[in-house]
């Protein structure tokens, strides 16, 4: 006979376990097809950190996107701060290869 409090205490962890709030930017080397990479650098920033805010506001204002603000985010999308037609700003996330909008 199964008792009872370690199947709630079972479920309840399941209950608590957040869902993913959007696609992880880092998974794109996992999707399907022919990727080319290729480049040169000299005097690179230390770790081969290659990403450059004000290449990233550039490469969104291309596509429409004004942001105010960009960053890494810890999952590898870009992070930008947005400000939306009705006044109010708010933290959108894109994909780096693509430009993409993640949720």
């Amino acid at each position: 006979m199964l008792r009872p409090l370690p199947l709630i205490a079972i479920l309840v962890g399941l209950a608590a376990t957040p869902a993913l709030a959007r696609e992880n930017c880092e998974l794109n080397d996992n999707r399907p097809g022919l990727k080319i990479e290729f480049g040169f650098s000299i005097g690179g920033k230390p770790g081969g950190d290659s990403f450059d805010p004000e290449i990233a506001k550039i490469e969104l204002r291309k596509r429409g996107v004004d942001a105010r603000s960009v960053s890494m985010a810890s999952d590898g999308c870009v992070e930008a701060f947005v400000q939306y037609p009705d006044g109010s700003w708010h933290s959108d996330y894109y994909d780096p290869d693509t430009w993409r909008r993640v949720d």
